[in-house]
């Protein structure tokens, strides 16, 4: 089967600015996929040329394997698209505004009571509701994932992409410039274990020092805190080579995704 998305060195500039600065990326058919990048980064522009909205200065890119250019309507057809812009009547009901939508693709009113569009495409979807809202819409999407339909998804919450995406892209001043699981980003780096203790004096027992499972070993006011990259493993080290010393309470601190995506935007910098 092919890709439900897949581009080639997709570029785009208006005028001087350069939007898209030759995107290499692959969506499988199911996925439910994250595209993330601050405001300016291309996300928007990446999703109105996939859409036909907008025209690419160079590149490739294919819905289903359809050209999103030279076979549009084929293309178009496969996708859903709730875009971050409100561009329609705010007080027009729904089912109506998707009726008078799907009559400009000569979509008849009957057959367009059935549309399940085989790639679905969420820009900020979450943007300024509350969290029950939130919640329910994370539900729903995850439904129509688990029934097949692959999810492109952007947004700003990053907590929201952690939760619900099995491959996330960062896009960049146009560029992507990383793609793995959320899983597999927030492992590369570490998580640090605090032991607060009734005696915080007491010696560092030499047993978490030499622990290959352990990277560092350092006080803090009330404790010892131990950094490791194997979580599992690191804390029933400590807990039992601490025990003399009388644990009063133990935090975890675990890497998120949102640390990795500031570390990772911060590190590439920018061209302008």
């Amino acid at each position: 089967m092919s890709p439900a998305i897949s581009t080639t060195d997709l570029r785009k500039s208006y005028g001087s600015v350069m939007a898209l600065r030759g995107v290499d990326l692959e969506v499988p058919a199911g996925a439910f996929f994250g595209l993330l990048g601050q405001n300016g980064a291309g996300k928007t522009t990446f999703i109105k040329i996939l859409v036909g909205l907008v025209t690419p200065t160079g590149g490739s890119a294919t819905v289903y394997g359809a050209d999103v250019i030279s076979e549009y309507k084929r293309a178009r057809n496969r996708i859903g698209l709730a875009p971050q812009e409100f561009n329609v009547d705010r007080f027009f009901p729904i089912r109506e505004v998707l009726m008078h939508k799907a009559g400009y693709h000569g979509i008849d009113r009957r057959t367009a009571r059935i549309t399940d569009p085989d790639l679905l495409i969420l820009d900020e979807p979450t943007a300024g509701v509350d969290v029950q809202l939130r919640r329910d819409l994370w539900e729903l999407i995850t439904d129509l994932n688990d029934q097949g339909t692959t999810i492109l998804l952007t947004t700003h919450y990053i907590e929201e992409a952690e939760a619900l995406c099995d491959d996330v892209a960062i896009l960049h001043d146009g560029r992507i410039i990383d793609q793995a699981a959320p899983a597999s980003l927030t492992a590369r780096r570490s998580d640090v274990i605090i032991f607060e203790l009734e005696d915080p004096t007491a010696p560092i027992p030499a047993r978490l020092r030499n622990a290959p499972e352990i990277e560092a070993v350092d006080r803090t006011a009330d404790g010892i805190a131990l950094t490791t990259s194997d979580l599992g493993s690191a804390l029933p080290i400590g807990v039992d080579a601490l025990a003399d010393a009388g644990i009063t309470d133990v935090t975890i601190t675990e890497t998120t995704l949102e640390e990795i995506f500031v570390d990772l935007t911060a590190s590439a910098g920018g061209t302008g």
